[in-house]
């Protein structure tokens, strides 16, 4: 089958109007990343390093399951089998099956990866050579991560996992069921950290 072509939407004017950046991607339904004409985008075709300017496309990783990414956009990315550097150098192996990767914005070597298949969360202080796990809950399936200074949050299926001291401890908030919705809604894809807010 031929993959179809998905397009960007991008606005330079506060979203006043909108134009298509095409992207050659099967299909966009997880993660994309923006800083200035670059852009980064984790789908389930794989990890796409794009340049809005001509609208070009490279794949970095047909398989990649997490990213990290910091203020000049794509930091490190994981696959099944390894962790690998923004600029493909592999890192080390990954510990589990990734759901979320984080990098620690004031330490390149800290890493955060959060476990999709309830193994909880793996800590890396070596760039993800070596890893140890520093926290589970129950089996939980945890799917976005974030760091912000000394904040972290990572989202499961029914509650957040938040640090407030950059990974060394986390504690386990559950939400309650949201109502209104048919069927009410109990699963958290992302989070954001913002200060010391969890969004």
């Amino acid at each position: 089958l031929e993959q179809p072509h998905v397009p960007f939407l991008e606005t330079r004017d506060g979203g006043e109007t909108w134009a298509a950046v095409d992207a050659p991607m099967a299909q966009l339904d997880w993660e994309v990343q923006v800083r200035g004409d670059r852009a980064w985008a984790l789908a389930s075709a794989g990890l796409y390093a794009l340049d809005l300017g001509d609208a070009s496309a490279e794949q970095l990783s047909a398989d990649a399951t997490a990213a990290a990414w910091g203020d000049d956009g794509l930091e490190a990315w994981v696959t099944d089998e390894g962790v690998y550097a923004a600029s493909g150098a592999r890192l080390g192996d990954a510990p589990v099956i990734a759901g979320a990767l984080a990098q620690d914005p004031d330490d390149a070597d800290h890493l955060v990866l959060a476990a999709r298949d309830g193994e909880g969360l793996h800590e890396s202080f070596d760039g993800g050579d070596s890893w140890s796990q520093v926290f589970t809950q129950g089996g939980e399936a945890f799917r976005s991560i974030d760091m912000a200074g000394s904040v972290g949050a990572v989202s499961g299926a029914s509650g957040v996992a938040v640090s407030e001291n950059t990974g060394s401890s986390w504690s386990w908030e559950s939400i309650p069921l949201i109502t209104g919705w048919d069927p009410p809604y109990d699963d958290f894809d992302a989070v954001c950290v913002n200060g010391d807010r969890v969004w």
